[in-house]
């Protein structure tokens, strides 16, 4: 309870500024240690990534969706319609989506020089938003204030939690999302809620995501 009435204030001031200076600085994490296993398996004989061929594949259940590796997702973001079937079959709970998206993050992140597996990655996302959308049960002050939390721009409750996801990695894949316009203005405004005002984690190397970000939301006003 304590996290949503401090985005409360903090969405009460947007645009105006008049509750933000209520709302606390978060908590700087720079720990680089955040416990993720590795997602790829090198071959013994010639040191090549192994990436397991989904292409077989005519069906893919939630559970086999939310366990692959950053490999197997990236490969189901270019088959969306296995990747939408994966996320109706989805009946779990809000972490597991919100995990999911932290590991878009990641891999969008993973291949900054790569705009084929970027798009998919950025497809993944925007998948993964329209199911939220779509669940009655995931309202704005659960889904969203968990994913702030992943990417360092929420301080959690639980003072052990670390974020998992990448930043710039997010905020690349939260430009696009706002670039399709994937997002809702009820989402817009709470994304520019959180980075227009001055946090430790938005450094100067992020300055132009955050600037760019920042205009697209503004545009759904």
């Amino acid at each position: 309870m304590a996290v949503i009435h401090q985005i409360q204030l903090l969405l009460a001031g947007v645009g105006g500024g008049k509750a933000l200076k209520e709302f606390e600085d978060d908590e700087l994490i720079t720990d680089d240690d955040d416990g993720r296993s590795d997602q790829e398996e090198e071959d013994n004989q010639g040191g090549v990534t192994y990436v397991p061929a989904l292409s077989s594949l005519t069906s893919a259940s939630a559970s086999e969706l939310f366990s692959a590796t950053d490999n197997e997702v990236l490969q189901l973001g270019h088959r969306p319609r296995l990747l939408q079937a994966a996320l109706n079959d989805f009946d779990g709970e809000m972490d597991t989506l919100v995990d999911l998206f932290s590991k878009t993050c990641n891999i969008y992140k993973q291949h900054h020089d790569e705009e084929e597996e970027q798009s998919a990655a950025s497809h993944i996302a925007e998948s993964l938003i329209a199911s939220v959308n779509d669940k009655a049960q995931f309202s704005l002050y659960q889904f969203w204030p968990e994913l702030m939390i992943e990417l360092g721009l929420l301080k959690a409750e639980d003072k052990k939690r670390k974020p998992c996801a990448d930043l710039a990695g997010g905020l690349s894949i939260l430009i696009r999302l706002a670039e399709n316009k994937a997002l809702t203005r009820e989402q817009a405004n709470f994304i520019s809620a959180f980075i227009e005002k001055p946090h430790k984690e938005l450094s100067a190397s992020l300055s132009s995501l955050r600037t760019r970000l920042l205009a697209l939301t503004y545009n759904y006003r």
